[in-house]
């Protein structure tokens, strides 16, 4: 089932526990939009949020979002012009978590 959400888009489900964290990401002027992708299992078990920064994309930056045995990716759409300042920002979203 595809949903729209203002800026998160998402084909596949959301985890939970991710869906605050998306929302402050979408408080971003400079954000376009959101798309949360696949969930897998993973063997990450600390209790907390874990999100890493993966790698810049033709339209934006991908990150893996990650708690308990769960892993999701998520793309997020930015201008090239304003690519380091979001970044910068999300980066700030991640330590406050």
């Amino acid at each position: 089932m595809k949903y729209n959400t203002w800026k998160i888009k998402s084909e596949h489900g959301v985890i939970k526990d991710f869906k605050k964290f998306l929302q402050k990401i979408s408080e971003i002027k400079e954000v376009i939009r959101i798309i949360p992708w696949r969930i897998a299992r993973t063997q990450w078990w600390p209790g907390r949020i874990h999100v890493t920064h993966s790698y810049e994309t033709d339209s934006g930056q991908k990150f893996m979002m990650k708690k308990w045995g769960t892993a999701q990716e998520l793309f997020v759409t930015i201008p090239e012009s304003k690519r380091d300042d979001v970044l910068d920002q999300i980066k700030q979203l991640v330590e406050s978590l």
